[in-house]
């Protein structure tokens, strides 16, 4: 009767040990595909920012000369009065900024 509890436990602690290997060896093949696709999907990522970080600063540029050439043509339309900005507060609490252009001297 000795016999039966001890293969009984035998076979429970082998099945467990069995069982935890499998698992860990599932869960290491897993975790390596999937560390895998998190680096590749990072690398992609890091390179679409670097493009949009680029093409943001490139846009900012062109406002920047942009703004400014329309300034000087505001200010010799003007006769040398330049536009003004003025912040505006909405009644939902927002605030936004508004230009004020002089009128013309011409009309």
């Amino acid at each position: 009767m000795a016999e039966q509890p001890l293969s009984s436990v035998l076979v429970t602690m082998t099945g467990t040990v069995l069982g935890g290997l499998i698992s860990a060896l599932v869960t290491w093949l897993f975790y390596r595909k999937s560390s895998e696709n998190l680096r590749r999907e990072s690398r992609e990522l890091r390179k679409m920012n670097t493009q949009q970080k680029e093409i943001l600063q490139k846009l900012a540029e062109a406002l920047d000369v942009m703004s400014a050439q329309e300034l000087d043509t505001l200010e010799a339309r003007n006769g040398g009065e330049m536009p003004q900005i003025k912040k505006v507060a909405t009644g939902s609490g927002d605030i936004i900024a508004v230009m004020v252009i002089p009128s013309s001297k011409d009309t």
